[in-house]
């Protein structure tokens, strides 16, 4: 007996070994994208206008690293960004949209489950196929939009004033394409302008989206196929400079 339990015994830790990879390619997969991500905005007021000087950072906190979507051909995101390029093709640089591409509303069957074959990376040609088929090719590039915030009066006496959004730009690709490896910092400065506020607007809000391809994406919904995260910062209305007469001492 003893004899049989011994010659078992490569069996059970090859038996144990494997569970021991299963788990831990799990367990690698649904934590290993983790990341923290950031976006800080201040507005600069110049004699050209106001400008709202954005930073988004990226910075993996997990063990895989973080490659997000890459720009993909979209003859309507070309043709409506600010300063098209000359060539009339997208590349890998941050450009600006006053209003969303309008296919990227929601296909009705977005939510349906798609299956596909598996993939040999996650950038491959049944993603880019994928991405084709639902929407705007260049929805799930990492975005920063912009919204103006304005302050409306309470009509009841003693009420907190209301407080009410608007989005006015979309900055697409705030990444450039680049990944970030775990522990590391990736980080992008971007200056845009921005147009004068109305009175009753206090500022402005800049949200950070993220997405990063799932490994098992072709088990998933298209809505879902896609590690997320957001963050957000308010900027308030930069303070007026002073004139130059009043910055005079008097004599």
């Amino acid at each position: 007996m003893f004899a049989i339990d011994l010659g078992n015994l490569p069996q059970w830790i090859s038996a144990i070994a494997a569970s021991i990879l299963v788990i831990g390619a799990i367990v690698l997969l649904a934590h290993g994208r983790r990341t923290d991500i950031e976006v800080t905005a201040e507005a600069r007021r110049l004699p050209a206008g106001d400008f709202l000087d954005v930073r988004v950072t990226m910075s993996p906190v997990g063990s895989l690293r973080n490659r997000p979507y890459k720009v993909v051909g979209c003859v309507w995101c070309n043709e409506n960004r600010i300063v098209p390029d000359a060539h009339g093709q997208l590349s890998d640089d941050m450009w600006i949209a006053l209003k969303p591409c309008p296919s990227r509303i929601a296909n009705p069957h977005y939510g349906a489950i798609d299956l596909r074959l598996p993939p040999p990376r996650k950038q491959s040609g049944g993603m880019f196929r994928r991405r084709m088929k639902w929407g705007c090719p260049n929805r799930k590039v990492p975005t920063v939009e912009v919204f103006e915030v304005r302050a409306k009066p309470s009509n009841e006496v003693g009420q907190l004033p209301m407080i009410a959004e608007k989005p006015i730009m979309w900055l697409m690709n705030a990444f450039h394409g680049e990944y970030a490896e775990p522990r590391e910092r990736l980080q992008f400065t971007h200056v845009v302008p921005v147009p004068p506020p109305d009175p009753g607007v206090i500022g402005w809000r800049a949200v950070l989206t993220l997405d990063i391809p799932k490994e098992t994406w072709f088990f998933r919904h298209p809505s879902k196929d896609s590690w997320g995260w957001k963050n957000d910062d308010f900027v308030p209305l930069p303070l007026k400079e002073p004139s130059a007469a009043a910055a005079q001492p008097s004599m």
